[in-house]
């Protein structure tokens, strides 16, 4: 599947879900924004689209953001106190 094509899949599937127009871009000068939704009533979304080849991939992908954000919340508690 191209990446164009899971994008597309996964707008479509979160404008069911979320029954709101979501906007698609093509790549270029978007800064990395896949799509986008805005209602009055719910605010703004931003949707960054990944895909990974595997389960291993992404769950090494998702060990690795979830360690970043641990650090930098050590960090923000030990400014902070």
């Amino acid at each position: 599947m191209y990446y164009s094509e899971f994008e597309e899949i996964t707008r479509d599937l979160l404008q069911k879900e979320w029954n709101c127009l979501i906007e698609s871009f093509t790549s270029g000068r978007d800064g990395g924004i896949d799509l986008r939704c805005a209602t009055e009533k719910e605010g703004k979304a931003i949707i960054q689209a990944k895909r990974y080849k595997d389960y291993k991939s992404l769950l090494a992908n998702l060990i690795l953001l979830i360690w970043s954000a641990f650090q930098k919340m050590i960090a923000l508690l030990r400014i902070t106190s």
